[in-house]
C-alpha cells in the first residue's frame, strides 16, 4: 500500500513510530487500512485533520511532546525551525503587530513566529481540534487567539482590515488551486496596505514534486483527493493568482531547509 506521505521517527524500543501517513490510514486499530474509507469522506479536510489530532494524542503523544514534532523528526533537518528563521523569518516577516497563521497544528511553527509577532497571534484553521492544542499550549501567552474557519471560504471569517502578516507553513501543499484561489481572494480583505504573506505551497513541476503526485495519483482520481494528500501547484500558477488579485510579489523561495527541492514558498505583499 502507498503511503501519502512518510513522516515519523523512532519510539523507544527502535521501532518505527507511528507517522502522519499511519494515522491517516488507519481505523484506530493496529491494522492497516488499503483505502481511507474511515467514518467520514476520505476528502472532507476538516474531519480529516480532526481525525488527525484526535490519533495523535491516543497514539503518537509519548512519542512526541507536541503534534507537529512527528513532521520534524524525519522530513526535516533537526535545526528546521532555525533554519526558517535565520533564512525566512528573519529576513522577511519583520515585527507585525498582528499576524495571522493559517493551520497551526500543534503550535511547532506558531512557537518560532511568536518570537516576531508584537501584541496579537490568530491562528486559523478549519480543524476544533487542532485550534483546541493551541489554546492549550499557548494558554498563558495573552497574544494568542484561535479563529475556527469553514472549508471553502478562506478568510471570509476573519476581521477585515486587521493583519500586518499572514503566515502558513505546510498547510498549502495540502489544499486543491480553487480551494487556494479563495484564500489568496480573500487575503485582500484581511491585510492591511503593505501586509506581508508568506505562503508554502506545493511544486508540483519539480523532480520530487512529480513524484510526490505520482505516489498520491492512485487515491485522487476521480476528483477525490485525500485530505492528507498533496496539491498540484506550481510557483507559475500562485504567482498567477496573486497577478489577478493585485499583490505585488516580493520572492518565491524554492528550497527551504530540506535537503531537496520538492516545494515553494511564495512571498507577496499587499501594496501601500
Amino acid at each position: 500500500m502507498k503511503k501519502l506521505f512518510r513522516f515519523g521517527g523512532k519510539n523507544a524500543d527502535d521501532q518505527p513510530a507511528k507517522s502522519q501517513a499511519d494515522l491517516a490510514t488507519t481505523d484506530g486499530s493496529d491494522a492497516e487500512r488499503d483505502d481511507l474509507s474511515l467514518d467520514f469522506d476520505h476528502t472532507d479536510n476538516e474531519k480529516g485533520w480532526d481525525y488527525y489530532a484526535s490519533q495523535w494524542k491516543a497514539e503518537l503523544s509519548s512519542d512526541y511532546q507536541h503534534l507537529g514534532d512527528e513532521w520534524s523528526a524525519e522530513v526535516h533537518d533537526s535545526d528546521y525551525l532555525q533554519v526558517l528563521e535565520k533564512n525566512i523569518l528573519d529576513k522577511y516577516l519583520g515585527r507585525p503587530d498582528t499576524l495571522l497563521e493559517i493551520g497551526p497544528g500543534g503550535g511547532r511553527v506558531t512557537q518560532s513566529l511568536l518570537g516576531y509577532t508584537r501584541k496579537r497571534l490568530i491562528a486559523c484553521d478549519v480543524s476544533a481540534k487542532m485550534l483546541s492544542l493551541i489554546d492549550e499550549r499557548f494558554k498563558h501567552d495573552g497574544r494568542v487567539e484561535t479563529l475556527k474557519l469553514t472549508i471553502g471560504r478562506g478568510l471570509a471569517e476573519a476581521p477585515k482590515n486587521i493583519a500586518d502578516a499572514i503566515v502558513s507553513f505546510e498547510v498549502f501543499v495540502h489544499i486543491e488551486p480553487h480551494d487556494i484561489w479563495e484564500y489568496v481572494d480573500t487575503f485582500w480583505d484581511v491585510m492591511r496596505p503593505g501586509a506581508i504573506a508568506m505562503i508554502h505551497h506545493s511544486n508540483t513541476a519539480t523532480r520530487q514534486g512529480f513524484e510526490q503526485f505520482i505516489a498520491d495519483h492512485p487515491k485522487c482520481i476521480n476528483q477525490r483527493k485525500p485530505w492528507a494528500s498533496f496539491s498540484v501547484m506550481t510557483p507559475e500558477i500562485f504567482r498567477r493568482m496573486l497577478d489577478y488579485r493585485g499583490f505585488e510579489l516580493v520572492d518565491q523561495v524554492h528550497q527551504l531547509a530540506q535537503e531537496e527541492e520538492r516545494d515553494c514558498l511564495t512571498i507577496f505583499k499587499r501594496p501601500e
